[in-house]
């Protein structure tokens, strides 16, 4: 079987969870999914999917480990100006190992349900040195 076959499969699940979620008057197990979905910030090492980029973006790029969060000045300061405005940076591991980062999206975390209505985080286990740290 084709891994990038399977891997866009896997985006496009990850993808209708989230979708089914965002509907109004939801139980509260819906809502607690939206929350660990998208509400509360992704944190290192959390299985994450990059959203809100072109349809052309290959889903095995937008799927990964998330290795770093971090602002950045978007320009040189100016005259005057104490700090320019700052762009937010998004660092995954890809599941085959590359490194990209994202600026201007929406991060999902990917969530796994065990049992019913106890939705958490997907989080690498024994996390292994990233690319980023050997180099």
């Amino acid at each position: 079987m084709n891994t990038e076959w399977l891997i866009a499969r896997f985006v496009e699940q990850i993808e209708m969870v989230f979708t089914g979620c965002l509907i109004g008057g939801a139980a509260q197990s819906v809502y607690r999914r939206s929350e660990l979905m998208n509400t509360l910030p992704a944190q290192i090492d959390d299985l994450v999917l990059i959203c809100s980029v072109g349809r052309n973006v290959p889903p095995i790029d937008r799927i990964g480990w998330l290795v770093s969060v971090e602002d950045q000045p978007s320009r040189e300061p100016e005259e005057g100006e104490e700090r320019p405005p700052t762009f937010r940076y998004w660092t995954i591991e890809t599941l085959d190992g590359r490194l990209f980062k994202w600026t201007n999206v929406q991060v999902l975390r990917v969530i796994k349900e065990s049992r019913l209505n106890s939705p958490e985080p997907i989080v690498r286990q024994n996390p292994t040195p990233s690319i980023a740290e050997e180099a």
